[in-house]
Protein backbone atom coordinates (compact mmCIF):
# COMPACT_ATOMS: atom_id res chain seq x y z
CA UNK A 1 0.00 0.00 0.00
CA UNK A 2 1.18 3.50 -0.90
CA UNK A 3 1.13 6.26 2.29
CA UNK A 4 1.42 9.40 0.81
CA UNK A 5 4.66 10.83 2.65
CA UNK A 6 4.85 8.36 5.42
CA UNK A 7 8.24 10.07 6.60
CA UNK A 8 6.49 13.88 6.50
CA UNK A 9 3.44 12.74 8.62
CA UNK A 10 5.75 11.03 11.40
CA UNK A 11 7.59 14.02 11.94
CA UNK A 12 4.93 16.15 11.73
CA UNK A 13 3.21 14.48 14.59
CA UNK A 14 6.00 14.56 16.77
CA UNK A 15 6.47 18.23 16.04
CA UNK A 16 3.50 18.77 17.25
CA UNK A 17 3.63 16.66 20.58
CA UNK A 18 6.89 18.47 21.15
CA UNK A 19 4.88 21.75 21.20
CA UNK A 20 2.67 20.53 23.46
CA UNK A 21 5.27 20.53 26.37
CA UNK A 22 3.69 17.19 27.73
CA UNK A 23 4.29 16.04 31.52
CA UNK A 24 4.30 12.14 32.38
CA UNK A 25 2.18 12.65 35.95
CA UNK A 26 1.49 10.05 37.80
CA UNK A 27 -2.37 8.34 37.72
CA UNK A 28 -3.72 10.03 41.00
CA UNK A 29 -2.18 13.55 40.12
CA UNK A 30 -4.71 16.26 38.99
CA UNK A 31 -4.70 16.64 35.19
CA UNK A 32 -3.26 13.14 34.76
CA UNK A 33 -3.67 11.94 30.85
CA UNK A 34 -1.36 8.56 30.18
CA UNK A 35 1.21 9.45 27.66
CA UNK A 36 4.16 6.72 26.27
CA UNK A 37 7.18 7.60 25.79
CA UNK A 38 8.78 7.31 22.17
CA UNK A 39 12.57 7.36 20.75
CA UNK A 40 12.18 9.69 17.69
CA UNK A 41 14.95 7.96 16.09
CA UNK A 42 14.46 4.42 17.23
CA UNK A 43 16.89 2.80 19.54
CA UNK A 44 17.70 0.02 17.93
CA UNK A 45 18.63 2.00 14.58
CA UNK A 46 20.85 4.15 16.71
CA UNK A 47 18.97 6.41 18.90
CA UNK A 48 19.84 7.61 21.89
CA UNK A 49 17.75 8.35 25.46
CA UNK A 50 18.30 11.83 25.62
CA UNK A 51 15.96 14.56 25.74
CA UNK A 52 15.92 15.70 21.91
CA UNK A 53 15.11 12.35 21.03
CA UNK A 54 12.12 11.33 23.11
CA UNK A 55 8.88 12.62 23.07
CA UNK A 56 5.69 11.75 25.20
CA UNK A 57 2.60 10.59 22.65
CA UNK A 58 -0.69 8.86 23.50
CA UNK A 59 -1.38 5.82 22.84
CA UNK A 60 -2.70 6.20 19.54
CA UNK A 61 -0.35 8.71 17.86
CA UNK A 62 2.62 5.91 19.32
CA UNK A 63 0.66 3.42 17.19
CA UNK A 64 0.35 5.36 14.42
CA UNK A 65 3.90 6.38 14.46
CA UNK A 66 5.13 2.65 14.60
CA UNK A 67 3.00 2.30 11.42
CA UNK A 68 4.58 4.99 9.74
CA UNK A 69 8.09 4.06 10.59
CA UNK A 70 8.15 0.96 8.59
CA UNK A 71 7.00 2.95 5.35
CA UNK A 72 10.28 4.87 4.68
CA UNK A 73 12.75 2.80 6.59
CA UNK A 74 15.15 0.72 4.66
CA UNK A 75 17.53 -2.31 4.82
CA UNK A 76 18.02 -4.08 8.35
CA UNK A 77 15.97 -1.09 9.62
CA UNK A 78 12.89 -1.36 7.95
CA UNK A 79 12.92 -5.19 9.35
CA UNK A 80 13.34 -3.84 12.92
CA UNK A 81 10.14 -1.77 12.88
CA UNK A 82 8.22 -4.21 11.02
CA UNK A 83 9.11 -6.56 14.19
CA UNK A 84 8.34 -3.55 16.78
CA UNK A 85 5.15 -2.97 14.99
CA UNK A 86 4.27 -6.48 15.05
CA UNK A 87 4.87 -6.50 18.57
CA UNK A 88 2.71 -3.37 19.22
CA UNK A 89 0.03 -4.42 17.25
CA UNK A 90 -0.38 -7.87 19.13
CA UNK A 91 0.12 -6.65 22.92
CA UNK A 92 -1.03 -2.36 22.37
CA UNK A 93 -4.99 -1.82 22.82
CA UNK A 94 -5.78 1.46 21.13
CA UNK A 95 -8.94 2.84 19.71
CA UNK A 96 -7.07 3.77 16.40
CA UNK A 97 -7.38 1.27 13.54
CA UNK A 98 -5.60 0.89 10.56
CA UNK A 99 -7.08 0.23 7.02
CA UNK A 100 -7.39 -3.18 6.29
CA UNK A 101 -5.15 -2.27 3.32
CA UNK A 102 -2.76 -0.68 4.86
CA UNK A 103 -2.60 -3.40 8.14
CA UNK A 104 -2.43 -6.14 5.44
CA UNK A 105 0.67 -4.49 3.83
CA UNK A 106 2.50 -3.92 7.21
CA UNK A 107 1.62 -7.80 8.02
CA UNK A 108 2.81 -9.02 4.79
CA UNK A 109 6.16 -7.42 4.60
CA UNK A 110 6.85 -8.60 8.11
CA UNK A 111 6.16 -12.02 7.54
CA UNK A 112 9.30 -11.31 4.52
CA UNK A 113 11.29 -9.80 6.86
CA UNK A 114 11.18 -12.81 9.28
CA UNK A 115 11.55 -15.24 6.38
CA UNK A 116 14.36 -13.22 5.07
CA UNK A 117 16.03 -12.50 8.35
CA UNK A 118 15.88 -16.78 9.48
CA UNK A 119 17.00 -18.09 5.89
CA UNK A 120 20.00 -20.21 6.48
CA UNK A 121 20.31 -19.63 9.97
CA UNK A 122 20.59 -23.05 12.03
CA UNK A 123 18.70 -23.63 15.00
CA UNK A 124 20.44 -23.45 18.42
CA UNK A 125 21.34 -26.32 20.32
CA UNK A 126 19.46 -24.54 23.32
CA UNK A 127 15.91 -23.99 20.99
CA UNK A 128 15.77 -27.08 19.61
CA UNK A 129 15.86 -28.74 23.16
CA UNK A 130 13.22 -25.97 24.45
CA UNK A 131 11.14 -26.86 21.63
CA UNK A 132 11.70 -30.74 22.66
CA UNK A 133 10.67 -29.99 26.37
CA UNK A 134 7.88 -27.27 25.76
CA UNK A 135 6.41 -30.00 23.27
CA UNK A 136 4.07 -32.35 24.30
CA UNK A 137 5.17 -36.19 24.67
CA UNK A 138 2.83 -38.18 22.60
CA UNK A 139 5.02 -41.44 22.13
CA UNK A 140 3.89 -44.85 23.56
CA UNK A 141 1.98 -44.81 26.44
CA UNK A 142 1.00 -41.22 26.05
CA UNK A 143 -0.72 -41.04 22.33
CA UNK A 144 -4.16 -40.96 22.57
CA UNK A 145 -4.37 -43.67 19.88
CA UNK A 146 -1.89 -46.16 22.01
CA UNK A 147 -3.10 -49.66 21.95
CA UNK A 148 -6.38 -48.98 19.95
CA UNK A 149 -7.06 -49.10 16.45
CA UNK A 150 -9.17 -47.25 13.93
CA UNK A 151 -12.71 -49.52 13.27
CA UNK A 152 -13.76 -50.85 10.06
CA UNK A 153 -16.66 -47.81 9.67
CA UNK A 154 -14.10 -45.19 10.82
CA UNK A 155 -11.29 -46.22 8.42
CA UNK A 156 -14.01 -46.18 5.59
CA UNK A 157 -14.94 -43.03 6.51
CA UNK A 158 -11.48 -41.27 6.66
CA UNK A 159 -10.78 -42.48 3.16
CA UNK A 160 -13.66 -41.52 1.79
CA UNK A 161 -13.44 -38.45 3.06
CA UNK A 162 -10.65 -37.55 0.65
CA UNK A 163 -11.98 -39.26 -2.35
CA UNK A 164 -13.05 -37.06 -5.34
CA UNK A 165 -13.54 -33.09 -4.81
CA UNK A 166 -12.78 -33.64 -1.46
CA UNK A 167 -9.20 -34.11 -2.15
CA UNK A 168 -7.07 -31.05 -2.14
CA UNK A 169 -5.04 -31.74 -5.20
CA UNK A 170 -8.40 -32.46 -7.08
CA UNK A 171 -8.27 -31.54 -10.50
CA UNK A 172 -4.62 -29.68 -9.86
CA UNK A 173 -2.03 -31.84 -12.06
CA UNK A 174 1.27 -31.65 -10.83
CA UNK A 175 3.53 -29.80 -12.44
CA UNK A 176 7.22 -31.25 -14.15
CA UNK A 177 9.12 -29.94 -11.13
CA UNK A 178 6.79 -31.99 -8.76
CA UNK A 179 7.04 -34.80 -10.83
CA UNK A 180 10.66 -35.07 -11.33
CA UNK A 181 10.90 -34.66 -7.84
CA UNK A 182 8.85 -37.46 -6.75
CA UNK A 183 10.12 -39.61 -9.32
CA UNK A 184 13.78 -38.52 -8.08
CA UNK A 185 12.71 -39.16 -4.37
CA UNK A 186 11.70 -43.03 -5.82
CA UNK A 187 15.23 -43.75 -7.39
CA UNK A 188 16.72 -47.25 -6.03
CA UNK A 189 13.22 -48.36 -4.05
CA UNK A 190 14.56 -46.40 -1.35
CA UNK A 191 12.71 -44.16 1.43
CA UNK A 192 13.62 -40.95 2.92
CA UNK A 193 14.89 -42.65 5.12
CA UNK A 194 17.08 -44.69 3.54
CA UNK A 195 15.16 -47.63 4.15
CA UNK A 196 14.84 -50.12 0.79
CA UNK A 197 10.85 -49.81 -0.26
CA UNK A 198 8.90 -53.58 -0.43
CA UNK A 199 7.82 -54.86 -3.90
CA UNK A 200 4.90 -56.38 -4.27
CA UNK A 201 3.18 -58.00 -7.27
CA UNK A 202 -0.55 -57.85 -8.09
CA UNK A 203 -1.58 -61.30 -8.41
CA UNK A 204 -4.64 -59.79 -10.89
CA UNK A 205 -2.02 -58.31 -13.53
CA UNK A 206 1.66 -58.20 -14.55
CA UNK A 207 2.17 -54.56 -12.45
CA UNK A 208 4.75 -54.43 -9.64
CA UNK A 209 5.84 -51.23 -6.90
CA UNK A 210 5.52 -50.33 -3.25
CA UNK A 211 3.45 -52.06 -1.29
CA UNK A 212 1.65 -48.80 -0.03
CA UNK A 213 1.54 -47.97 -3.43
CA UNK A 214 -0.45 -51.44 -4.67
CA UNK A 215 -2.21 -52.28 -2.21
CA UNK A 216 -4.47 -48.59 -2.54
CA UNK A 217 -5.11 -49.61 -6.32
CA UNK A 218 -4.23 -53.37 -7.46
CA UNK A 219 -4.80 -56.20 -5.13
CA UNK A 220 -8.69 -56.26 -4.39
CA UNK A 221 -9.13 -53.16 -6.03
CA UNK A 222 -7.42 -53.76 -9.31
CA UNK A 223 -9.15 -52.92 -12.17
CA UNK A 224 -8.54 -56.45 -13.87
CA UNK A 225 -9.64 -58.62 -11.03
CA UNK A 226 -12.25 -60.77 -12.09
Amino acid sequence: MKINNPKSQYFIIIENAKKMNRIKKKCNDVGYTYYERHHIIPSSCGGDNSETNLVLLTPEEHFYCHSLLPMFMEGRNKHKMLYAWNIMNNNHKTSFALSMEWYSTLKKEHAIAVSYDKLGVPMSVEAKKNMSLNHADVTGENNPMYGKTHSQKTKKLMSTQKLGENNPNYGKPRDVVTKNKISKSMVGNVNPLGIKRKRVKCPHCVVSGAKNVMVRWHFNNCKHKP
